[in-house]
């Protein structure tokens, strides 16, 4: 019987989730609802007719169930359907439209009208951090510093971020840390130490070329 209860319940929730704050969501829910209340009116007629033949199958048992049962997969299911869409970055955050080519001065969307947001938290450039970058354009120059962007995805902007600040890649840093406990550049010896030692290697040879001679 639990079996039954909550996959019922995944049958309705699921294109309510998937066709959220569509039609599509909503007439799922409305349907799932639906068949239960014809369930709980056909299981009373059923248990009506046996109890006039002799034959008792505790329906008021079943009943007090089924009626809250239905509630909870309705309330849930609207609720679950009117949760907002999220789409991917790149797309229109209305209905979902492909914005990569878009110009940097564009604030509509050229399929369903919607005002594009001038700024999220990946429009920003990994050079100079400039958050004049428009959100839905993936390649381009930045205004600020000039530079040529291309916005890889989220992880990836992270790492570019870290490598212009460090000057390395992110996974080097830690080695250096542990070897020199800070994240500046190798150890290079001064300038001038190479030609010291070779003005200095011909006077330590000097003794053993006067015994030769």
């Amino acid at each position: 019987m639990i079996p039954l209860f909550v996959g019922y319940a995944l049958l309705v929730w699921w294109p309510a989730c998937v066709w959220r704050r569509r039609l599509w969501g909503f007439l799922a829910v409305v349907v799932g609802s639906v068949g239960l209340f014809g369930a709980i009116v056909l299981h009373s007629y059923i248990g009506a007719v046996l109890k006039q033949r002799g034959i008792d199958i505790f329906t008021p048992v079943l009943q007090h169930l089924l009626w809250p049962y239905m509630l909870m997969v309705g309330g849930v299911g609207l609720f679950i359907a009117a949760l907002p869409r999220r789409y991917a970055e790149g797309r229109c955050h209305a209905c979902g439209y492909d914005l990569a080519g878009a110009a940097p001065e564009d604030r509509c969307c050229p399929e369903c009208g919607k005002e594009i947001p001038v700024q999220t938290k990946s429009s920003r450039c990994a050079i100079c951090g400039s958050s004049a970058l428009s959100p839905y354009v993936m390649e381009g120059v930045c205004p600020d510093c000039g530079s040529e962007f291309r916005q890889p995805p989220s992880s990836e902007r992270v790492r570019a971020r870290q490598e212009a600040l460090w000057g390395r890649a992110p996974d080097q840093a830690p080695l250096e840390r542990g070897r020199e406990g800070s994240f500046s550049a190798p150890h290079e010896p001064p300038h001038g130490a190479e030609e010291e030692d070779q003005e200095r290697e011909p006077a330590d040879h000097r003794p053993a070329q006067s015994a030769a001679l």
